[in-house]
């Protein structure tokens, strides 16, 4: 995957999400689950785009995160 905007343009803002989040935690990975295997997810994504929210799951080692954060004006519930 790349981190440049510019090479993926259509998803130019949850690259720059991706990269403000990754500078909070010291070890983040990002796996590709094709819509074909992950539909329930795919369709819970597409209502949260819709409503303004974007949702991350994050495998948290570490307790001492902040629950929810606000980048720009994304509000993004980290669960």
């Amino acid at each position: 995957m790349t981190t440049n905007p510019v090479d993926w343009p259509a998803f130019a803002t949850e690259i720059e999400v991706l990269q403000r989040l990754q500078e909070n935690f010291e070890d983040v990975s990002l796996s590709h689950i094709p819509r074909s295997r992950n539909s329930r997810a795919d369709a819970l994504a597409k209502e949260a785009r819709m409503r303004g929210y974007a949702f991350s799951h994050i495998d948290q080692t570490r307790t001492d995160g902040d629950a929810l954060r606000r980048i720009d004006t994304s509000v993004l519930h980290l669960i």
